[in-house]
């Protein structure tokens, strides 16, 4: 009896502190890493990047001067790591 009540109590445990987990918890890529996938990807110049809040979700948005002279906005979901130029 003493061994149920004990596997029920851990088994409801577990269930609750996976239910508090939040998506906000969730890992997120540093702006550094956003940065370095960015430059990869376009091989320009780094101008400016930072973070900002679209629709309660945290991007990176990275300015970049390419080789041929225009400037670029690049947006990165800081969750999924999705890349999408503006």
């Amino acid at each position: 009896m003493f061994k149920q009540c004990r596997l029920l109590f851990l088994t409801i445990s577990l269930i609750a502190s996976l239910c508090l987990i939040s998506p906000v918890q969730a890992q997120t890529m540093s702006m550094r890493h956003a940065v370095n996938s960015v430059q990869q990807v376009y091989q320009g110049k780094l101008l400016k990047a930072y973070k900002t809040r679209i629709k309660q979700q945290t991007y990176y948005r990275i300015k970049m001067l390419m080789p041929s002279g225009r400037v670029v906005s690049i947006l990165i979901n800081a969750h999924t790591g999705k890349m999408q130029k503006e």
